[in-house]
Formats: structure tokens, C-alpha cells, sequence
């Protein structure tokens, strides 16, 4: 069974960096496909193409992708290479021969799968979380699942694959990271905060606080957040009242001076939070970041970010941030209206990086439910075009001639 070796560079990694990962890895693997990051990309490749021995001339593929877009470049590589399995991460994650061998056999075991290895039990939920894994592994015959993958820069192409893998099913865990391989480079934890008062207030409005879904968000958030911070989850399971009514209530519990709001479906990829927090101070009233399967440009409210300035600025009213009588849809794009209608428009940022399994929050199999939902949607949306006129439906991306559910 042949395995493929897809490694990223970043700026950090030096030519011997990388020339001493290629060695290893080859030991192992069949192919190495290298996907450079770096600003001097065409540069670095040429070096290390024309250093490499014969040996590894033979096992390496070295791609420096001109158009930025390195899932195309990789897609393209993939198709003509013979392999059964593919494990992806940085050059910096250096898997062990044994944990070559552990990861082939997992994925044979389950050719629809993916592997990731399990984090150390020193990080509590994130140890089972899948975009915080030092890399990925999966066989051929979902090489499909890649086929959709979205156009990624090199330094954001393993969180693109990461999500789209994570849309694709559950994965399998195959060891434990601590035993499984040894870093060329220190990664640095993030600080906890015992005893010092946050500074960042995330609201989680939640159909069920226990499930896999915001278990999985605050693990995210444990890891990938730098200042400290509260989570306030709503869980409004027995008794649903869609997603104004528990927003209003945790936002006015909130005490920091930073806000975030964000759906239980999401999760946060490193470094989330300090370009949001920077874009904030720069004067901004309501920020939003980049959504590796798709962002809504104008306004991604799946996750977004204000100070607490921000909130009593921008709310609804004195008692309420959102029109309580939106109940499910509609109250994000009337914030999108209000803001607009002030000259301050939500502003995108893009240094920051989420995912998000859109619509899974109010994805229900419970047919009384289901139908309660589908009448206050129509409900929601008429309130909204009686305020904003049935023009703004249109811009905001819904049709001026939506059926009733």
C-alpha cells in the first residue's frame, strides 16, 4: 500500500528545515509532495530542487503555486501520482515510521475515513478535535471529497482541507500526539488565564449545551483564543425560542469589553481572535472573519465580533440587541441595515479564520419542531420587509417572491 506525504511550508521553515523533513519522510513514504509558502516560494523550490540527491529527486514533487491557489496545484499533482494513502500537515509535524505504519492501517481499515492523531490529555475536550491535529490522513477513494475543496492560499490550505474533511464525516483517532511524533519546531501552548478577569465575553445560543457540536466549538476555543476569555452558552432545548431571545439574555450578562457571538456549529482555527480584536480597536463597530467553506461578504453572522461600546451603540433598543420578535432569520440582516444605514457597515476580516457547518443548528429531524421553525421564518421574514422594504430581501440574498413554508 503506497503513501503519500503532502507537506505545507511556512516562513519560519528554513532550506535545512525542510531538507531534513524530506529525508525522514521519504524514508517512509512512497511520495512527497512539498506545497512551498513562503514569499520567496519560486526561489526556495529551485534551491531545493537542484540540492536535493537523486534519491529524493525521484520521491519529491515540489509545488510552488503561482496563482495562490494551492488546492488546484495539489489536485492537479494528485492525479498523477500513484498512491492507496495521503497524510497532509506542516513541515514543522514529523510522524514516526510507527506512526506511518499505525496510520496506513487505520485507513485501510476504513477507506471512507480519515485519521487524525488524538492531542495530549493535557488539553482537556481539544485532545479528540481535529483542526487542532498535527495533520490529517486519508485514503484515495475519497480523493472526491478533495475534488470540492475550496481555492486556498499554502498557508491556508490544511485548515481548508481540515473543514472540508470535517463536513465529509467523522474521523478516527490514531494515537495519542505525545507518542506519535516529533517536532522539527517548538509550537507554543496557548497561556491560560487562572484568576485574571476576561476580557472577551462568547455567547453560544445552543439547542443542546452537551452536544458534540459545542462541545467541539469551545473546545476550539479553549485552544485558539490568546486573551481570556467567558463562554456563556444559552441552551434553550426544553423550551425553543429560536435565536434572538437567548442572544438578548447572554449579551446582557456580559461585563468585558469585548463581545463575540457565535453559533454552536462553528469552530475557530488559530489565531481567530487577534485580528478581529485589532480591527475593534481600530474603530470598527462589528467585525466578521473569514469562513473557510464559504463567507458571506456583507455579513457572515454565523460568528462576529463588537466591543461593549459597540453593543449598547448598535442595540435594537435599551433592553434588547436583537428585535426579540426576529426570532430565528432576519435579525443579523437587520443589524446589516442599521449598520449600513449609519455609514458602518460590518467589516470583514480576513487574517482571521473560522469553520462552519452551515445550517446545522437548526437542523432538525423532529417534524413538530421542524414545522415550528418553517412558520417563524416566514414570520421572521415578513416583519423584516414590512421595516426594510422587499428590496433589501433581495440584497441581502433571498428572493422578493419566497413562498410561505
Amino acid at each position: 500500500m503506497s503513501l503519500c506525504h503532502i507537506a505545507v511550508t511556512v516562513e519560519t521553515d528554513n532550506v535545512d528545515t525542510i531538507y531534513s523533513f524530506l529525508r525522514k519522510a521519504t524514508q517512509s513514504c512512497d511520495t512527497v509532495v512539498l506545497i512551498i509558502g513562503s514569499q520567496n516560494a519560486e526561489v526556495l523550490g529551485s534551491h531545493l530542487l537542484k540540492s536535493l540527491t537523486l534519491d529524493l529527486v525521484a520521491k519529491v514533487r515540489v509545488l510552488t503555486p503561482t496563482d495562490h491557489n494551492a488546492s488546484a496545484s495539489l489536485l492537479q499533482v494528485l492525479s498523477q501520482v500513484r498512491f492507496d494513502v495521503a497524510i497532509v500537515s506542516e513541515v514543522g509535524t514529523q510522524p514516526t515510521s510507527e506512526l506511518y505504519r499505525i496510520v496506513k492501517e487505520a485507513v485501510a481499515t476504513d477507506p471512507s475515513s480519515f485519521a487524525f492523531p488524538m492531542g495530549p490529555a493535557s488539553d482537556g475536550l481539544d485532545r479528540i478535535n481535529l483542526f487542532h491535529a498535527d495533520f490529517v490522513a486519508f485514503s484515495k477513494d475519497i480523493i472526491h471529497t478533495l475534488q470540492r475543496i475550496k481555492p486556498s492560499t499554502p498557508l491556508t490550505f490544511l485548515h481548508t482541507l481540515k473543514a472540508e474533511l470535517y463536513r465529509h464525516g467523522e474521523g478516527r483517532v490514531v494515537m495519542h500526539s505525545d507518542e506519535s511524533h516529533t517536532n522539527l519546531r517548538e509550537f507554543s501552548s496557548p497561556i491560560r488565564y487562572l484568576g485574571v478577569p476576561p476580557v472577551l465575553s462568547i455567547v453560544v445560543p445552543t439547542l443542546d449545551a452537551a452536544s458534540e457540536k459545542t462541545r467541539s466549538l469551545i473546545a476550539s476555543l479553549r485552544v485558539s483564543t490568546e486573551d481570556p476569555f467567558q463562554v456563556i452558552v444559552v441552551d434553550n432545548g426544553n423550551a425553543p425560542q429560536g435565536f434572538s431571545a437567548p442572544v438578548n439574555t447572554a449579551i446582557r450578562a456580559c461585563n468585558t469589553p469585548y463581545v463575540v457571538v457565535i453559533n454552536d456549529d462553528v469552530q475557530v482555527l488559530p489565531h481567530w481572535w487577534s485580528p478581529l480584536k485589532a480591527a475593534l480597536d481600530d474603530g470598527e463597530l462589528v467585525v466578521f472573519p473569514t469562513t473557510i467553506e464559504t463567507t458571506r461578504y456583507d455579513f457572515s453572522a454565523w460568528c462576529f465580533a463588537m466591543t461593549a461600546h459597540a453593543v449598547n451603540e448598535i442595540a435594537f433598543s435599551a433592553e434588547f440587541f436583537f428585535d426579540p420578535e426576529l426570532v430565528i432569520y432576519f435579525q443579523d440582516s437587520d443589524l446589516l441595515m442599521r449598520l449600513r444605514s449609519w455609514g458602518k457597515p460590518p467589516k470583514h476580516v480576513q487574517e482571521s479564520y473560522i469553520s462552519h457547518r452551515f445550517s446545522a443548528t437548526i437542523m432538525t429531524k423532529d417534524p413538530e419542531l421542524s414545522s415550528w421553525i418553517n412558520r417563524v421564518i416566514v414570520s421572521d421574514r415578513d416583519r423584516f420587509v414590512k421595516r426594510w422594504g422587499p428590496e433589501a430581501l433581495v440584497e441581502v440574498g433571498f428572493s422578493a417572491t419566497l413562498q410561505d413554508a
